[in-house]
């Protein structure tokens, strides 16, 4: 990234498609757990990868952090 703070507001589709993908999923996987037509599945991965909050290792997509690490840290330690 460029250093600079970025602000993502994941909805509805993009959401669930997001959170699923704390676990590394294929492609077809996502279309059958969330059920989300084909071209908006496409079009939400596709916008992850551009804006670098989603990688594809080996044919499975995977969310990427995007809290702040201290939140993260902050968050881990308050749920334990």
């Amino acid at each position: 990234m460029d250093g600079k703070a970025h602000e993502y507001l994941l909805t509805e589709n993009s959401a669930v498609i997001y959170d699923l993908c704390h676990t590394a999923r294929t492609y077809e996987a996502i279309l059958e757990r969330t059920g989300i037509e084909v071209e908006k599945t496409k079009g939400i991965l596709s916008t992850f990868i551009k804006n670098k909050i989603m990688i594809n290792i080996s044919g499975k997509y995977l969310s990427l952090a995007i809290r702040p690490k201290q939140e993260l840290i902050n968050n881990y330690f308050s749920n334990q």
